[in-house]
């Protein structure tokens, strides 16, 4: 049985780690003094480099955005920067020029807005990977690995943000399904800050923030779970109301029952289900069980495709029912599943249907003897594919095989091509190529020369 995942709500705890001078791959203290104080992730070799980060504005410390680029061309001006992390989410930011060299250094930036970066910012910090598209012109790949302590350490020492712009949490249906409530099997922690979550477990928060007013604590491990009790590559959620406040618990419990609430993902279409018990046997990938005076069991769990309730005195009910997988993704890897299931859903959303025909490639990337795959985006069949796509590149993911799974890496390209165990991926604006390779368990990506 899988162990349950610890939902932690972040709160932009302060923290800050710096690496030393260079180029070291990972987020920490801008390397190139001329650019200011804060946070960058940068890469490259020689007289090539790309930067991206986070730094406060020398005059009045505001935080602002900013790329830095070079070697190479680049576009000129006020551009539009677009970031795609993991290869699925798209954030664009509006930059101005702030430099320009002959000697071939380009450097742009844009103020930090809360309304429209706050939830970019949680999903910087619980990505792997980001690609950065500088005007259509010029871009590479970059790690996030360290921009958690990076990313709140400049946000505390730059002047503080306005937050009262903050927008509330998305009521999320699925169609905008936000990365990180995809089932992680590596994950040991879930972090999602309010702006993650959907809808009705923020209802379930709110409603508890209000029961325990100031003595509200974080609750431990049974408090707070998550876990993907159906199957469908989403998280589940369950919450105990009186492990946020213990102290209150005979106000909230009365003498031996207490509230809990169940948010559950059929495909991404949330359900929410309040219980008043004595207590719950588990909550697994089997399902949210609930023991029943009898010896029995209650809860919600599915079957087949269907998702069950049932309560101690009545026998089961049908609360949601799942789609079968298309005959075209049967025998892929869970996860390849799950993502074609949400570009399903998004081209259905538009009102049109989609087909992979010509979309995905089969070949052995890693020599393993196991089947790997490749997804373009720009191959499939849908009006709306074009989200997944930047001006002259779209969403590629790879599906390796390893160790019982495959490891999902998602890039931006336009006609990639594999060569042996490479993937190479055409740079904008050279007669290059950027190369992906697969070493244990672990994409490399090379910049564009």
């Amino acid at each position: 049985m899988p162990v349950s995942r610890r939902i932690l709500v972040v709160l932009l705890l302060f923290a800050f780690v710096s690496v030393g001078r260079g180029y070291a791959r990972d987020w920490g203290a801008i390397p190139f003094p001329s650019l200011g104080e804060g946070v960058a992730v940068c890469e490259g070799t020689g007289n090539h480099h790309l930067c991206f980060g986070l730094r406060c504005a020398s005059a009045d410390r505001i935080p602002e955005w900013f790329t830095f680029q070079t070697g190479g061309d680049s576009a000129t001006g006020d551009v539009k920067v677009s970031v795609v992390l993991d290869g699925s989410r798209h954030h664009n930011l509006p930059m101005s020029e702030k430099r320009r060299q002959e000697l071939g250094e380009w450097e742009f930036a844009a103020q930090f807005e809360w309304a429209r970066d706050s939830l970019f910012v949680d999903q910087l910090k619980a990505g792997s990977s980001i690609y950065v598209l500088i005007g259509n012109v010029s871009g590479g790949r970059l790690s996030l690995q360290g921009s958690t302590r990076a990313i709140d350490s400049i946000l505390k020492q730059c002047r503080p943000v306005q937050k009262s712009t903050m927008p509330a949490s998305p009521a999320d249906d699925g169609q905008g399904l936000n990365a990180s409530l995809l089932v992680n099997p590596e994950a040991e922690s879930l972090a999602l800050s309010r702006a993650d979550m959907p809808a009705p477990l923020v209802a379930a928060l709110n409603e508890i923030d209000a029961e325990c007013g100031s003595e509200r604590v974080d609750p431990d491990d049974s408090g707070f779970v998550a876990e993907d009790i159906d199957s469908d590559g989403i998280y589940d959620f369950l919450l105990d109301h009186q492990a946020f406040c213990p102290a209150r618990r005979q106000m909230i419990c009365g003498a031996s029952h207490c509230p809990y609430t169940a948010v559950i993902s059929a495909q991404g279409q949330w359900k929410r289900f309040d219980y008043i018990l004595q207590g719950y046997r588990g909550f697994s990938s089997e399902g949210f069980l609930l023991p029943c005076p009898d010896g029995s069991d209650a809860g919600i769990w599915r079957q087949g495709d269907r998702l069950l309730r049932k309560f101690c005195d009545a026998r089961p009910e049908v609360v949601a029912t799942y789609s079968a997988a298309a005959p075209e993704q049967s025998g892929y890897p869970k996860n390849m599943v799950t993502l074609m299931n949400g570009i399903r859903e998004v081209c259905a959303a538009g009102g049109s249907a989609v087909s992979f025909d010509g979309a995905i490639s089969r070949f052995d990337f890693n020599g393993d003897g196991e089947d790997d795959y490749l997804l373009d985006t720009a191959q499939m069949q849908c009006r709306e594919k074009m989200q997944y796509c930047a001006v002259n590149a779209c969403q590629i993911t790879l599906f390796v095989s390893h160790e019982g799974r495959h490891v999902e890496g998602g890039f931006l390209s336009a006609e990639p091509r594999i060569d042996g165990d490479r993937l190479m991926i055409p740079c904008p604006s050279s007669a290059g190529f950027s190369t992906v390779t697969f070493t244990e368990g672990r994409f490399e990506q090379t910049s564009c020369q």
